[in-house]
């Protein structure tokens, strides 16, 4: 009986020792760790409390407010959960299965004398997160001496897989790296200048594969607001877009730029609306051609193929005072875009860029497009060509009543196109075939008839208005640099025709 007692009191005293060992053991790694924590947050940072559970190997800090170099982040709760206790303790490596972060408010400001690197140096740890998970957060990024977002993300949830971070990594512009990841928003906004912004209502990503809908790029004034914002003739863009989805998109970030790649995007339901007041001073910047625009953007793409489909654009010029604006509409857009890159400009190989267009020009007529150019031409060179349905006068009076007081009678049957052009001049031909078609003169601000001038305006249309077969003239425009594209377009196509109607 003594001999038992003798043994129980062993194994209690034992048990005992091994519980004190215990308690300071946990006393002494809690505090190692409360002292990692506040070592890495700094000392502009705060939390509430920092529970460390040994027996479980996890972490809980409550509270949480880090600050510094321009970074910010409130979050309620941060959970570690699956500590590797034995490699933290010999190995110095942090090794987490678990990281939960509950209710982070992000902020990153941009503040004069802020360094990118700043807070990294003699950063040693060697840390890696089995799995990341946020929750319920939101980010926002400001400028500097501003009060506003520049963008603004919710997002519900964020997950990541495999994190790791070490002293070579924190050197980078993302801080980390990562195997998988998953991420929903359900609100975005980004301000891309003073007059637009950029808005989606809901966006999934996941290892790539990414679908936003409702996307929007909105403006901020009206149109009459918008007129007295700006300080020369300036596009006012509203962009409505139901879903765009990319099959597998690469996020890269090397040499200080930015790297997009995709093999597929595609856009469902956009329907843009462009004003312009003709009215304001002329815009004195030089509006480069869409090759030059691609081969010297910022950020590098590679898009194997892009598709739109059920798109529409409406374009309004205002071009007189008291009168509705001029109004173009090209609906039931599909196009293709084939090999659109900027990426290794010098190759041999670099492809062309292939638009293929079709779409219905003011509601009733049936037009196909094909423009061609390539990103590494010096001289932005292209070929810009296509056809044209049946088009009533009708449906060119939105054109001709604000912009030339006139209106026209009778049909074009169809039209052919062929341009090529560059930076500096465009030339081609024209072809059409039409039918009783007429011009009317109008008196101003009415739609009453100008018999005199409607006579003479039909002096210079064939035939009595009928063309027989199709009618060419060629044409030959030089470019106003500090007009787009598509007015350069514009330009040769409204050219040809009207050589082409006229008998001189």
């Amino acid at each position: 009986m003594e001999k038992k007692k003798k043994i129980s009191v062993i194994i209690l005293s034992i048990l005992g020792f091994l519980i004190l060992v215990f308690i300071a053991l946990s006393f002494y790694f809690s505090n190692r760790i409360k002292n990692s924590i506040d070592e890495a947050i700094g000392k502009d940072s705060s939390y509430k409390e920092a529970d460390v559970d040994l027996l479980q190997r996890q972490i809980t800090i409550d509270s949480l407010d880090f600050n510094g170099n321009g970074k910010q982040m409130a979050a309620k709760k941060i959970s570690l959960k699956g500590i590797g206790l034995i490699k933290y303790i010999f190995d110095d490596k942090l090794v987490i299965n678990r990281l939960v972060i509950e209710g982070p408010d992000i902020i990153f400001s941009e503040k004069k004398n802020d360094s990118s690197s700043g807070g990294t140096k003699g950063f040693s740890r060697n840390i890696t997160v089995k799995n990341v998970e946020f929750h319920n957060g939101n980010f926002r990024l400001k400028k500097k001496d501003t009060t506003g977002n520049d963008i603004f993300i919710s997002f519900p949830t964020l997950t990541l897989s495999a994190v790791h971070v070490d002293s070579a990594t924190v050197k980078n512009r993302m801080p980390f790296q990562y195997e998988t990841y998953s991420f929903y928003s359900d609100s975005l906004r980004i301000n891309i200048n003073p007059q637009h912004y950029v808005a989606a209502e809901e966006v999934r990503m996941e290892n790539g594969k990414t679908e936003i809908k409702d996307f929007k790029i909105l403006p901020y004034y009206e149109k009459a607001e918008f007129d007295q914002v700006i300080p020369y003739e300036k596009d006012r863009i509203s962009l409505r877009v139901k879903n765009i989805q990319l099959d597998s998109l690469q996020i890269e970030y090397k040499k200080d730029q930015f790297y997009l790649r995709n093999p597929m995007l595609t856009v469902t339901g956009g329907d843009l609306e462009v004003y312009r007041n003709k009215l304001l001073p002329d815009d004195p910047r030089k509006r480069p051609l869409y090759s030059s625009l691609l081969r010297n953007a910022p950020v590098k793409l590679d898009f194997k193929k892009v598709r739109v489909r059920n798109s529409k654009i409406q374009y309004q010029e205002k071009v007189k005072e008291g009168i509705p604006p001029a109004e173009v509409i090209f609906s039931d857009i599909d196009a293709d875009i084939t090999s659109l890159t900027n990426i290794n400009l010098d190759r041999k190989d670099f492809p062309e860029t292939k638009v293929h267009v079709n779409a219905t020009f003011q509601k009733v007529s049936p037009l196909e497009v094909d423009w061609t150019f390539n990103v590494t031409n010096p001289n932005d060179k292209f070929l810009f060509k296509g056809k044209f349905g049946a088009v009533p006068g009708d449906a060119l009076n939105p054109l001709l009543r604000p912009s030339m007081n006139m209106e026209a009678k009778g049909t074009i049957k169809d039209a052919w196109f062929t341009f090529t052009g560059n930076d500096e001049v465009l030339t081609g031909d024209v072809r059409l075939n039409y039918d009783q078609f007429k011009f009317i003169w109008l008196k101003k601000g009415s739609n009453e008839k100008r018999g005199f001038f409607t006579a003479i305006a039909n002096l210079f249309v064939d035939n009595d208005g009928i063309s027989g077969d199709h009618k060419s003239r060629e044409v030959r425009v030089e470019r106003d640099p500090h007009r787009s594209f598509w007015a350069y377009v514009w330009n040769g196509l409204q050219n040809g025709m009207k050589n082409t109607f006229s008998q001189l």
